[in-house]
């Protein structure tokens, strides 16, 4: 089945791109400001989507049935699978006690928290991210690091300036400025002690 997207079904850009952010906008009104549970939005945003893709973009119903099927498919065959495996993982090292002892392991090489941040963001985080990939090392890795005293924004801030498309890294986005600010400052680590200063 042959069918070319037109980016501009609207005549206008600002409104076509409008309608396409649809199901984003959609799937984030109803978990951040209704709070609704989170596979109902997922739902929502998917049916908005297919709703867009046909009633806007003309695209056939078979393709965008068969789309919705393949991402579906993809995303609990190659992502749900390896983050549930992660996750399982983590539990297991939870129940037995191990995770407590690799917490303590941590906490007793150093009390430093710059090398507890190199320790487990860098290190551990690139090992999870070789076993798991996706969401994993953020999640498991950055529980790693509140339960060494980080704050909870702290370590996911922190966590993610050490993941960058796979690889252990610097993100340029905002984690060279993370990193630098807690190097500045490692008890507070506030992001405008470095900012302010440039």
């Amino acid at each position: 089945m042959n069918w070319t997207q037109v980016y501009d079904p609207l005549g206008h850009w600002w409104l076509s791109t409008l309608v396409a952010a649809l199901p984003i906008i959609v799937l984030f009104t109803l978990l951040a400001g209704l709070k609704v549970k989170p596979h109902w939005c997922a739902i929502a945003g998917a049916l908005t989507a297919i709703v867009v893709g046909i009633l806007v973009f003309h695209m056939p119903a078979a393709l965008a049935t068969s789309a919705f099927a393949y991402g579906v498919a993809y995303g609990v065959l190659k992502i749900a699978w390896i983050v549930l495996a992660a996750v399982f993982l983590y539990d297991i090292s939870v129940e037995t006690g191990q995770f407590e002892i690799m917490k303590e392991s941590i906490a007793g090489i150093t009390p430093d928290r710059r090398l507890q941040v190199l320790l487990v963001a860098f290190c551990f985080g690139a090992f999870i991210e070789g076993c798991a990939g996706f969401g994993a090392p953020v999640a498991i890795a950055g529980a790693f690091m509140i339960g060494l005293g980080f704050r909870p924004f702290h370590a996911a801030a922190l966590k993610h300036g050490g993941k960058d498309n796979g690889k252990p890294g610097l993100r340029a986005d905002y984690g060279e400025n993370y990193y630098a600010a807690f190097v500045v400052d490692p008890e507070g680590y506030r992001l405008e002690a470095y900012t302010s200063a440039k």
